[in-house]
């Protein structure tokens, strides 16, 4: 089987199905020295059989995450209605990104280092209708609760309250200006303050990769006030005191992973945190997407809880990594998730 053949219709159904590329429009595909050439070829074939203009920038990749691309590269984005960022050093959240994303004409989509056995599993191989008909039931199911209660065989044990904020799909439908991000998944965070108990890392963290020994997070009115473990949590620990930067120890969301393509681990920093029933949890800087306060920290990092049990008002939304909410357990029979 030649993955070519099934990167090629991935590509068109993200720019058709999720992107909306319209006839005419101008679309920069963003990407460095770290990217994925099948993929954004491919990408930029799916945009010229659309009848867009498509441009491909490749520049070197910039020691940091954040930081700007080159001059051409931005000039780029700022005369695009579409770009899609494919960079593995990704300029999300710099200031050449935050001054496009003011301007409120683009509509723009970060996948950072996708290769193309993910954009095969995440995009090429699910309904994107039905993924998105899911993240929506979602939202209301989270939105209409406030205390919601996360424990796991490893050791997590988390309490906070939501009071109303902000619940959304981070991937959607991109049909309107703004920022989106690989489909299938759903972010908000509780009020920071009322976060308290455990965190026990058991999937992944950016720093170490996959998990052994959870990295046991003590959380107190979220913040990490105590970081326990084996190897992994010593790392961990390490990476964080580097910064000495306060922030670099709030929780800045929770991201609930509901990509049906993707099942397990894979080692993708996009599709793992995308895994479906898992939540993925963010420290260090909260950016405005989130819809809390708000903060700048000397990073952002992630890392993933696998198999939770999610009661909502006491009300239990998931087991053990499957749901049981009546609604959300319909819709997983309808996409055809395995065990339902």
């Amino acid at each position: 089987m030649s993955v070519t053949l099934d990167v090629a219709p991935a590509a068109y159904k993200l720019c058709s199905d999720i992107m909306k590329i319209k006839k005419g429009e101008q679309v920069a595909i963003m990407a460095d020295s770290g990217s994925d050439p099948l993929v954004v070829n491919a990408t930029a074939e799916a945009c010229a059989i659309l009848g867009a203009k498509p441009t491909i920038v490749w520049y070197p990749m910039t020691p940091k995450v954040t930081m700007d691309p080159t001059p051409p590269a931005i000039a780029a984005m700022n005369t695009a209605d579409v770009v899609i960022e494919f960079c593995a050093s990704y300029f999300f959240y710099g200031k050449a990104y935050e001054e496009m994303d003011a301007s409120g004409k683009t509509r723009y989509l970060c996948l950072t280092g996708m290769n193309a056995a993910s954009m095969i599993r995440s995009i090429g191989k699910i309904d994107v209708q039905k993924t998105v008909e899911f993240g929506d039931e979602f939202v209301r199911v989270v939105k209409a609760a406030d205390e919601i209660h996360i424990t796991t065989d490893a050791g997590t044990d988390l309490v906070a309250n939501n009071r109303g904020r902000k619940v959304y799909q981070t991937g959607g439908i991109a049909t309107q200006p703004g920022t989106y991000m690989l489909i299938g998944q759903v972010a908000w965070n509780p009020v920071e303050e009322t976060m308290n108990g455990t965190i026990a890392v058991d999937g992944w963290e950016w720093n170490v990769g996959f998990i052994d020994t959870p990295i046991k997070l003590s959380v107190k009115a979220g913040r990490i006030t105590d970081i326990t473990g084996g190897r992994e949590a010593k790392i961990f620990s390490s990476w964080l005191s580097n910064f000495n930067d306060p922030n670099m120890y709030r929780i800045a969301h929770y991201a609930y992973g509901i990509n049906p393509g993707i099942l397990k681990l894979t080692g993708t920093q996009n599709d793992d945190e995308r895994i479906f029933g898992t939540i993925t949890f963010g420290v260090g800087t909260q950016g405005k997407l989130i819809g809390g306060p708000t903060w700048k920290a000397a990073a952002h990092d992630d890392m993933g809880i696998l198999n939770p049990t999610v009661t909502l008002d006491k009300e239990p939304m998931e087991v053990e990594g499957k749901f049981v909410h009546p609604k959300l357990k319909a819709l997983c029979k309808g996409m055809g998730i395995p065990g339902y």
